[in-house]
């Protein structure tokens, strides 16, 4: 909509404001009308969102006095996007649902938003986005907004630092889901994790769901899902396993630690053999995909021997049950798979004082371009099956599961006919 249209569509709708039960507005730019909401009459207004376009940007060197800073006496949810108002007005009092993103100018002080949140007793969701709080985080506040009803909070990509001192001061004891996700650069335990806030990172570890860590060559993310969705970016493997170890340690003893799946992409080899290293000994690690862009011959190798635990005292990834390989191998990597699987599997001898892992029981091939599958689905019975697949799938067991590029494959070497619904590794969500 151009400028003009905008603006006479505002001329057209805002004078029946005071009909409105509920309103969202996208606009583009500073529209003429935008201080019209001031002064709105909208006493039926239960739900308000209001979002100026983010390339237009906030160019006024004041916030929008939102009604007047009078609160539409029946409006329980509101959402701001690139609109900053008046942080102590009077229109957070009995809001139900908050939303707050993409406020980079004259946005509130954490002092100034842990003040307004003091007086919303009856907030029951909150949610804060990539706002910049001037000054930043600040010492620690004596402020400490009792919210007995909150129940669902999120905080997205705010520094650590901001988002500890946030969840340090809020007391909210029925607040048991949210969302959590930032960048780090550090430790994540001396940042975010720190004890003042384990009121809520109590209920953030128990109940989880499931667990993945995302690795490439410029970021590391972990990711937990559950009634807490947390998400961490990390540059490097620094910090990883003491983090993961701490995430996984639930507080509910009926609650166990989450499966990990781990995922490596776009690596080069000494990077590979760091992030394997950081989490090999976490027993919850349940599946690994390899691939694309990163050569496996390493964590092939590193698969079958005791170099990744300390001292050698046992097996990297003892829980290990799935494996995916999204690369296309040569004949070296294909023998370290073997040899990794005869290992793995007990066909080749241990140390008889180390417990023997779990055997795997899914080896899955699969990748991305159509061309690849297509050549590897037609060299099936002539190339891949006589060379490796039919001592994989032997080594595999009738209780293992060898998915070739969509295809399960059966003990006699007999593609389905039917692909397998394709589970697609994290690279392609």
């Amino acid at each position: 909509m151009e400028r003009a249209e905008q603006n006479a569509f505002l001329d057209a709708i805002l004078p029946h404001a005071h009909r409105w039960k509920a309103a969202s507005l996208w606009l583009k730019g500073q529209p003429r009308d935008l201080e019209a909401v001031a002064t709105l009459s909208a006493p039926l207004l239960q739900y308000f969102f209001l979002s100026i376009d983010e390339q237009g940007g906030w160019a006024r060197d004041q916030p929008l006095d939102i009604f007047g800073g009078q609160r539409p006496p029946r409006l329980r949810e509101l959402n701001l996007v690139n609109v900053p108002i008046p942080w102590s007005s009077t229109v957070f009092c009995q809001l139900a649902s908050l939303s707050i993103s993409r406020i980079f100018r004259l946005g509130p002080s954490v002092d100034q938003l842990l003040a307004v949140l003091s007086t919303c007793s009856s907030l029951e969701s909150l949610y804060i986005r990539e706002v910049t709080f001037p000054g930043g985080p600040g010492a620690l506040s004596p402020n400490h907004p009792l919210m007995p009803v909150l129940k669902n909070l999120a905080l997205c990509e705010l520094s650590p630092v901001t988002s500890n001192r946030l969840l340090g001061a809020i007391r909210a004891p029925n607040c048991k889901s949210g969302e959590l996700s930032c960048y780090i650069n550090g430790d994540p335990l001396e940042t975010l994790f720190t004890s003042d806030t384990s009121h809520f990172f109590d209920h953030m570890r128990s109940n989880v769901n499931a667990g993945s860590i995302a690795c490439s060559l410029n970021r590391i993310m972990i990711t937990w899902t559950g009634p807490w969705a947390i998400n961490l970016k990390m540059e490097d493997t620094t910090f990883l396993r003491r983090t993961v170890n701490w995430l996984s340690t639930s507080t509910d003893p009926s609650s166990g630690p989450p499966t990990l799946d781990l995922s490596i992409y776009g690596m080069q080899p000494p990077m590979i053999e760091d992030t394997l290293a950081a989490v090999s000994e976490i027993e919850s690690v349940r599946r690994i995909s390899l691939g694309p862009d990163i050569l496996v011959a390493g964590a092939l190798a590193l698969f079958a021997t005791f170099s990744l635990a300390e001292g050698g005292a046992r097996w990297p990834f003892p829980g290990l049950e799935e494996l995916l390989i999204g690369v296309a191998m040569n004949d070296d990597e294909w023998e370290r798979l073997l040899h990794a699987l005869r290992t793995r599997q007990g066909e080749l001898e241990g140390q008889a004082d180390i417990q023997q892992p779990k055997p795997l029981r899914k080896l899955e091939f699969q990748m991305d371009w159509t061309i690849w599958t297509d050549n590897m689905i037609d060299n099936f019975s002539s190339v891949y099956w006589p060379n490796y697949l039919g001592e994989i799938r032997r080594l595999l067991g009738p209780k293992g599961e060898l998915i070739w590029y969509g295809r399960a494959v059966t003990l006699e070497g007999v593609m389905e006919d039917s692909p397998e619904f394709p589970v697609f590794p994290i690279w392609n969500n």
